[in-house]
């Protein structure tokens, strides 16, 4: 199957009930989270914001020295474009935790169902009455 692509499997929730669940390929976050953390985090975003603080502290700085300069931008554009960018990160950042977290516990409970097995797979070995031996001479029963 290519890779990045979902794929449709069939897992039964309740024994005899089967439901259909979309599964993203091992270890992917869904393609929007990857395109918002991308975004989120583009240098170019990082260039915009400086560029813009720049630009809003240069017009107030300009505003201040020259009487007659007016500009219909002001400190609080600048500041406005940086907590944007920031939220952006962090709800990236975010993101990235939530599908991190959802990622540990599905191998937790991959770990616990592997133990689970093990167990059963343990209990079938030693078979019925495992730990007890009857006491015999030779593979036979004593009769006393």
């Amino acid at each position: 199957m290519p890779s990045g692509r979902s794929r449709t499997q069939t897992t039964p929730s309740t024994p005899g009930a089967h439901s259909s669940i979309q599964h993203q390929p091992q270890g992917q976050p869904p393609a929007i989270v990857r395109a918002f953390c991308a975004f989120a985090n583009h240098p170019v975003v990082t260039i915009i914001t400086g560029i813009g603080l720049l630009a809003t502290g240069t017009m107030e700085f300009l505003e201040d020295i020259i009487v007659d300069f007016e500009s219909i931008v002001q400190t609080y554009h600048g500041v406005l474009l940086m907590g944007v960018t920031l939220a952006l990160r962090g709800f990236a950042s975010f993101a990235e935790g939530v599908e991190w977290l959802g990622r540990v516990a599905k191998d937790e409970q991959e770990e616990e169902a592997f133990e689970h097995i093990e167990e059963e797979i343990e209990d079938l070995r030693d078979g019925p009455g495992a730990g007890t031996k009857a006491v015999g001479d030779g593979g036979g029963f004593r009769h006393g």
